[in-house]
């Protein structure tokens, strides 16, 4: 609160505001200068008490301008002090759990990812076995049938299985396999009534073709399949293994030019 010039007493004021004061004709009156000083000292402490009365009336009006910034919000100076450290424990709060959810969540995702592998990885396992094994019962049940169709038309198996291999194609329908003879196109064969051919029938056209007919007993040419030789000389080849042959159909036309007996001279690989 501001000094007055001129008090008629002195009464509630503090000893340091009252030393600014000097009586004259009765009144108290306000000397910035002091009363006489006796000395220096004692009116730099004057000047400085003036100077810090001022500071302190500055602070009260920022002190008053901000408690009616505060009522205005219907909280008092503490409830807003209490309110702003509510506030900053929150957001703290909010960065630890924060930072502890990525954490744990960092985990889980890691975790998941190792667990999806690994399931990945069995379902590979399964599916490589399930096709290795649907290969060997594909082989097992194709050889049973080829075997048996060259068998049962007195024909060479060790010959004529790989032929008869290249003439047909498998297919699995309702889990069950099913094997088609096709011709140079993949195309599945049907004779006259539109019906699929056969194994055995495959095997029956190729006993009634004179290229074949030295690997079936009592059928084509006598001497192991061997066809004359026309040029007078010793006919020769440049095969040394069975494993050149580089399709069926060569293999048919060696057996053709140089027949049976020729053909098993030669070692698998």
């Amino acid at each position: 609160m501001p000094l007055k010039l001129v008090l008629d007493n002195l009464d509630g004021l503090d000893d340091a505001h009252k030393a600014l004061y000097v009586e004259r004709d009765g009144k108290f009156n306000l000397d910035l200068d002091g009363l006489p000083a006796t000395s220096a000292a004692d009116a730099a402490r004057m000047r400085q008490l003036v100077a810090d009365a001022a500071k302190e009336r500055r602070k009260a009006a920022d002190l008053e301008a901000k408690m009616r910034k505060w009522e205005d919000l219907g909280k008092t100076d503490e409830e807003i002090s209490a309110l702003i450290a509510a506030e900053a424990a929150r957001a703290q709060n909010d960065a630890e759990a924060k930072g502890q959810w990525e954490t744990v969540k960092k985990q889980m995702l890691d975790a998941h990812a190792v667990e999806i592998k690994k399931l990945r990885d069995r379902i590979m396992a399964q599916e490589t076995e399930i096709a290795r094994e649907r290969t060997l019962r594909e082989n097992l049940v194709v050889d049973h049938a080829i075997t048996g169709a060259i068998v049962e038309a007195q024909g060479d198996p060790l010959f004529l299985s790989p032929v008869v291999r290249g003439m047909i194609k498998t297919e699995l329908v309702d889990g069950q396999i099913q094997i088609k003879v096709v011709d140079d196109k993949g195309t599945p064969r049907v004779n006259g009534k539109s019906e699929p051919i056969t194994v055995n029938d495959l095997v029956a056209e190729l006993r009634g073709n004179d290229r074949f007919a030295g690997v079936f007993k009592g059928a084509g040419q006598s001497g192991g399949g061997a066809r004359p030789v026309t040029n007078g000389g010793t006919r020769k080849h440049n095969y040394t293994t069975k494993a050149q042959f580089k399709n069926e159909r060569e293999r048919a036309d060696f057996f053709d030019q140089f027949g049976k007996e020729e053909y098993d001279k030669l070692p698998l690989s």
